[in-house]
């Protein structure tokens, strides 16, 4: 498969995640409607809880859900990415300051490792005494591997990149106007390229 073919998988794959945002979004409508007034304030409160709920976990539904998409509906592919994503979180909650926290992004990048080292790795054959570790099982092993690698790398390297987009936020504050229809021109042209190329 050509790169442009794989690039249409993973538009695929993520737009599956992405049919849940819908069911946040009436909830949190619900939630909004004065049930107080109508002696049902319980009904908002569940609902607006319910809504933000599934913002919440939106990265693990995404690294779920590309996972399921890349892999043809494997579920030892979302299993995979739900434990990446779960070790992801606990690493960078127990060893960072609360700064690097698990994103959509993450649950994308975690999802698209899971799927494609299930593709990979879903019918390896190891040595007889290994052998229980082979197949689907492998994938497990090892996208948690790579999950606690990349947890440690997204620490060494997450506040530099922070560092890196405050410092153009800022140079494009100051620029005023400039700096505003700068931003909207490369943000057009990055879109427009996206459009033609899927």
């Amino acid at each position: 498969m050509n790169w442009l073919g794989s690039l249409q998988q993973l538009g695929r794959a993520v737009m599956l995640p992405t049919m849940v945002l819908p069911a946040a979004a009436i909830l949190l409508s619900v939630g909004s409607l004065p049930w107080n007034a109508w002696g049902l304030g319980v009904v908002g409160e569940v609902s607006t809880v319910a809504g933000h709920g599934i913002f919440y976990f939106l990265p693990y539904l995404f690294a779920v859900g590309v996972a399921l998409g890349l892999s043809n509906q494997a579920g030892q592919a979302g299993l995979a990415a739900l434990a990446g994503i779960v070790i992801y979180d606990q690493v960078t909650r127990n060893f960072s300051d609360g700064t690097v926290q698990p994103a959509s992004l993450i649950g994308i990048i975690l999802g698209a490792l899971a799927g494609g080292m299930h593709n990979r790795f879903k019918s390896i054959k190891l040595p007889e005494i290994l052998q229980f570790f082979g197949g689907s099982r492998f994938v497990l092993l090892i996208v948690g591997l790579c999950s606690a690698l990349f947890s440690c790398f997204m620490l060494w390297i997450a506040p530099i990149l922070q560092h890196g987009l405050n410092a153009i936020a800022t140079w494009e504050y100051s620029l005023g106007g400039l700096g505003c229809s700068s931003m909207g021109c490369y943000t057009g042209y990055w879109s427009l390229l996206g459009f033609i190329i899927c």
